[in-house]
């Protein structure tokens, strides 16, 4: 039988993980934001700089969702069309799973694809 100090610790336990949940998507969304920046600076200076250096392979636009193997939480929501919260928890859970790269969240697209195919429900 449990004692009050199990129950505290797993309490604990519970609260800990909560909140470690909660600084990782705060700092996946600021990294997405940090990068969104990055992108518009880094496209701003390309058009600045457009007319006296050409284009190199693999410069220019990024690649569209549907090429990519990996989508950032964000992608992943959109994809889904829920709110990328709705896919941090789903993470959490381990119901997605996750590749990270460094600080990055990344979710490969066949996982994606997989959680959709087993949250399929029949109709009747």
């Amino acid at each position: 039988m449990p004692d009050k100090t199990t129950d505290r610790i797993r309490q604990l336990i519970k609260t800990a993980r909560h909140s470690i949940s909660t600084t990782s998507s705060i700092l996946d969304r600021i990294e997405e934001e940090l990068q969104a920046i990055s992108g518009e600076r880094a496209s701003h200076k390309m058009r600045s700089n457009q007319a006296s250096k050409p284009l190199r392979l693999g410069e220019g636009e990024p690649k569209p969702v549907d090429k990519k193997k990996l989508l950032t939480v964000k992608e992943a929501a959109v994809v889904l069309g829920v709110h990328r919260v709705t896919v941090h928890r789903q993470i959490s859970l381990g119901k997605i799973q996750i590749c990270k790269i460094g600080r990055s969240t990344r979710i490969p697209k066949k996982e994606l694809d997989r959680f959709i195919e087993s949250n399929l429900k029949g109709v009747g």
